[in-house]
């Protein structure tokens, strides 16, 4: 089943036949796995070692912004929308379906309504 001339292998990937199954063009790629090794005991340590193992593997996971939905396009529930998000951390609010929200429109006064709103 081994069809590859010695000189053609490299350390990392053996070249098998196509027909084989698990093998992709020839090429056998079996799973990958990361391990973290401590240096201490210490779990504040290890715990800064799992978030930055995260943090490199999965940066979505630790960086993607915390956001929240309204529905009600009104003045005083839409300040008090972004007056919470400003005291709870919040970092974007998304407007849902049957919001009243048109992001397409061409109304002038509409406009400018969103203009004051984002000033």
């Amino acid at each position: 089943t081994f069809y590859a001339v010695n000189g053609e292998q490299t350390e990392w990937s053996v070249r098998l036949a196509p027909q084989l199954p698990g093998t992709e063009r020839g090429i056998f790629s079996s799973f990958r796995t990361f391990e973290l090794f401590f240096d201490d005991l210490d779990m504040e340590r290890q715990g800064l070692a799992r978030k930055r193992l995260m943090t490199y593997m999965s940066p979505t996971l630790t960086e993607a912004p915390v956001y929240t939905q309204t529905i009600n396009m009104t003045n005083a529930s839409l300040y008090a929308m972004i007056d919470q998000c400003y005291r709870t951390g919040f970092e974007l609010l998304a407007f849902s379906f049957d919001s009243g929200f048109d992001m397409e429109s061409t109304n002038q006064s509409l406009l400018s309504y969103y203009r004051s709103v984002i000033e």
